[in-house]
């Protein structure tokens, strides 16, 4: 990428040839997000949120046959490779990985998702090693049809 040029049109409309790589000093502002020119999006992706500890992964609740009738799928790549369990077998193998695959399908599927991502920590049990950040217990309302 060194030394290639590119044509690159400002505001004005006129052709420039900028290296690849160079930025102006003035393209983004940080003064409350106004304006943010060409690295908006990589000024706000820095900013992935607080982290999130779920405890007592294995006591989520199913409404209907969803226990049965709902199947988790994926393919190996290899030929004849294709996988699927229902949640009945996946909570009894791997409680954890429920609350990942459904917490991660809500989320943008992106790098910035990707971050997001790896701020969720989710266990088994009531203990979890965070304890000495004192992380805030989060009430969420009572679910109307909890069963």
């Amino acid at each position: 990428l060194g030394g290639r040029q590119f044509p690159a049109t400002d505001r004005d409309g006129i052709h420039r040839d900028r290296r690849v790589g160079e930025r102006e000093a003035s393209d983004h502002e940080t003064d409350g997000g106004r304006r943010l020119g060409e690295s908006r999006g990589q000024l706000l992706a820095y900013h992935c949120g607080d982290f999130v500890v779920v405890v007592n992964a294995e006591k989520i609740q199913v409404s209907g046959k969803k226990e049965v009738q709902k199947m988790y799928r994926h393919h190996s790549g290899f030929p004849g490779g294709f996988k699927e369990e229902s949640l009945a077998h996946l909570r009894a193998r791997r409680p954890i990985a429920i609350l990942e695959k459904a917490i991660r399908g809500m989320m943008p599927h992106n790098k910035l998702g990707d971050r997001q991502f790896t701020k969720l920590k989710v266990y088994v049990g009531a203990e979890h090693p965070h304890i000495a950040q004192k992380p805030a217990d989060l009430k969420l309302p009572e679910h109307v049809h909890a069963s």
